[in-house]
């Protein structure tokens, strides 16, 4: 309901003001003079003033001006009741920020008239404000909420987040430690982590280069951020290696770093690994080949003799050509097979088949399996396994041991050495050795 101020020091005219406005339906508020009409003003948002200008202890004049410093009063439509109607009065009362006059007497009719048009004037002007500061309103409104969905979504981002996430100030006070964070440092409490400083979840060697990165990312908000690995210390005294992506963040009113962490220990050891294996590999594609070109050699050498000399030769010959290839082509497929073992085993794919076996067997096929690439660097093979030595175990296995232990043996012997295979029975157990006149290993 429209509200309505009425500030006149004559009773009886401040009554019939009040008495015409509420048979209108305005609600009145009424003070005999500028000081207690201010007091009103302190609790109530009239819509409306209608003032007298000759007023003891404040006049209507100083009322006004009082009225019109104040923000919250000063676009109030104000109307002068007068018995001065000067020019200059008129003059100096627009001056000061009033709306209207009434001149004493005046009918109710004039009354009503006047106010309604100072009403409908000033909402008129107010209107497009009004409805201006809604849809701002709306529109704040709209903005928080957007901020609060955005705000929430970071927070379940940084809780799920599989990443450890930190937030630490200038100073190195840790201020968010995410779930993932707190498991990466074994920390059973949040507390344990959070406003806590940095240095107490780093090894000691990292702490000085951390801080720098600080101070670097912080005092400098454009910065685009830095990516490092560092060592963290856990809870438990355990330590774990880390990628870290740091970047400047606002965390509330803290001007912050926000670090990304990945635990990359398992990687770096598959990383390890996997180095480990291809050098492995090429290694033993590097003695496959070695191994693989003599009794290729010999096997071509043979056909080409034999296809050469075949109406020549007598069948005694023959035979040995014969017998010459079935060894060279034997060793050939001997060695791919331990080629198929390793990669059996490089896949973990290996079978083992334990049986009963006899090591002299398998070391003497072995022997003439390398016996042309001992021949080629004048190595002499001896073979001090006499008797049956009966073991249980894999064939493929302990076939590749053995051939592997021979072929490193020439390897590194120098030309006109000795590898020398031995074997014996100790309790449960049967033991093979190899051994060479090389170097050895240091």
């Amino acid at each position: 309901m429209t509200q309505i101020l009425i500030v006149e020091d004559e009773q009886s005219l401040r009554e019939g003001v009040a008495e015409v406005l509420e048979l209108e339906g305005y609600t009145v508020l009424s003070a005999e003079n500028g000081q207690m009409a201010l007091d009103l003003l302190n609790q109530h948002q009239p819509d409306l003033i209608v003032c007298d200008i000759m007023m003891p202890e404040l006049d209507g004049y100083e009322f006004l001006t009082r009225v019109r410093q104040n923000p919250r009063l000063n676009t109030v439509p104000f109307i002068f009741l007068t018995a001065k109607v000067s020019h200059d009065d008129q003059r100096h009362g627009m001056n000061l920020g009033a709306d209207d006059y009434l001149t004493k007497p005046f009918d109710p009719d004039e009354l009503i008239s006047a106010v309604e048009a100072r009403l409908e004037r000033h909402q008129s002007m107010v209107a497009p404000y009004e409805k201006a500061l809604q849809e701002a309103k709306s529109e704040q409104e709209r903005i928080r909420q957007c901020l609060d969905e955005a705000a929430e979504q970071f927070r379940r981002f940084i809780r799920l987040s599989p990443d450890g996430v930190l937030m630490i100030d200038l100073k190195g006070i840790i201020h968010l430690a995410n779930p993932a964070m707190l498991r990466m440092l074994r920390a059973d409490q949040r507390d344990h982590v959070v406003k806590h400083p940095i240095r107490d979840v780093l090894v000691a060697e990292e702490v000085s280069t951390m801080t720098a990165y600080l101070q670097d990312v912080i005092g400098n908000p454009e910065h685009q951020g830095l990516q490092f690995e560092t060592q963290f210390l856990r809870q438990d005294g355990t330590t774990f290696l880390a990628e870290v992506t740091m970047g400047y963040f606002e965390f509330g009113d803290i001007a912050a770093a926000q670090l990304i962490v990945r635990d990359v220990t398992e990687r770096r050891r598959v990383e390890a690994e996997l180095r480990a294996l291809n050098e492995h590999k090429n290694r033993f594609f590097s003695i496959l080949a070695h191994d693989l070109r003599n009794p290729f050699t010999v096997l071509l050498g043979s056909i080409e003799l034999l296809m050469e000399n075949i109406d020549d030769f007598d069948k005694t010959e023959i035979k040995r050509l014969a017998e010459t290839m079935d060894i060279s082509a034997n060793t050939v497929f001997r060695l791919l097979e331990n080629l198929l073992q390793w990669s059996r085993i490089q896949m973990g794919r290996m079978e083992i088949d334990p049986a009963p076996l006899d090591l002299a067997v398998i070391a003497t096929l072995n022997l003439e399996l390398v016996r042309e690439s001992a021949q080629a660097k004048q190595i002499q093979l001896i073979n001090q396994i006499t008797t049956e030595i009966p073991a249980y175990g894999d064939m493929n296995m302990i076939d590749t041991v053995i051939r592997n232990l021979l072929t490193n043996a020439i390897k590194f012997t120098p030309p006109g050495g000795n590898v020398t295979i031995t074997a014996q029975v100790n309790g449960n157990t049967a033991e093979l050795s190899v051994s060479d006149t090389g170097i050895g290993i240091s």
